[in-house]
């Protein structure tokens, strides 16, 4: 007689697309939600106006607050826009500024004019200080804080910055801040008069009598080569420290 060999054949293993997911069991409604631990912030706006223990000011000063350099002028565009919006913050504000000068820098063969913030990461706002302004201007994201002394809170080692008012000797001291726009400054003027490529010769300092060529302007200062002892040097010199040897 034949045999009939009965085999039950071994289940494959499932391949990850047809693999079954784990039960997931969802809380009832009835369970409460999960518990947040909210933590103290140290930034500007975790202090109210009481904490300061200050009074109002009566009539205008200048106030500096801080924020990242390289972006005053953007963080200016944008409490222009954001404070207005908090009711009579404005009655208690003149403006916002930023001093900045009129530099020259070179692009390829040409000089061209370009702003440069003179105090970086610095931003002068003209107000009377009280607790609307306080207010608005600590809810902006972008600003770090005022400038002023540290007042201890508490026993622990927390401290908060107390916004202070420049004295009229500081603000004359600061170029630009009085003054509307951009300044110019003499050094400035002196260089747009030279062009690339130009031989001058060092009037002062510590290459005086030398004699190079102009490079670049960078910033309001000329960038000149020089060759001595068959090597070449590069320098930054003040435009009124040198003379054309060309017209």
């Amino acid at each position: 007689s034949s045999l009939t060999h009965c085999f039950t054949p071994l289940p494959l293993p499932l391949s990850p697309a047809t693999r079954p997911l784990p039960l997931v069991v969802s809380p009832s409604s009835s369970s409460p939600p999960p518990l947040r631990v909210l933590r103290p912030s140290t930034r500007l706006k975790a202090y109210d106006w009481e904490d300061m223990s200050i009074e109002e000011d009566e009539d205008y000063g200048f106030y500096i607050v801080q924020c990242i350099a390289g972006t005053e002028n953007s963080v200016k565009r944008q409490l222009e826009q954001v404070v207005p919006k908090t009711p009579g913050a404005m009655d208690s504000i003149r403006q916002f500024c930023v001093p900045c000068r009129l530099a020259g820098d070179s692009r390829m063969n040409k000089v061209f004019t370009s702003e440069k913030v003179l105090y970086p990461s610095y931003i002068f706002i003209e107000m009377k200080l009280n607790e609307i302004t306080y207010t608005a201007i600590r809810d902006i994201s972008r600003v770090s804080s005022f400038v002023g002394p540290r007042k201890p809170i508490g026993r622990g080692t927390l401290s908060m910055v107390v916004p202070k008012r420049l004295s009229q000797a500081e603000v004359e001291r600061f170029e630009g801040l009085v003054a509307a726009g951009a300044t110019k400054t003499q050094k400035d003027e002196f260089a747009f008069e030279y062009t690339i490529g130009e031989m001058v010769m060092v009037m002062e300092g510590a290459l005086k009598g030398e004699i190079g060529a102009v490079r670049m302007v960078r910033d309001g200062q000329l960038v000149c080569r020089f060759y001595t002892y068959g090597s070449q040097l590069d320098s930054y010199l003040d435009p009124q420290h040198v003379r054309k040897l060309t017209d």
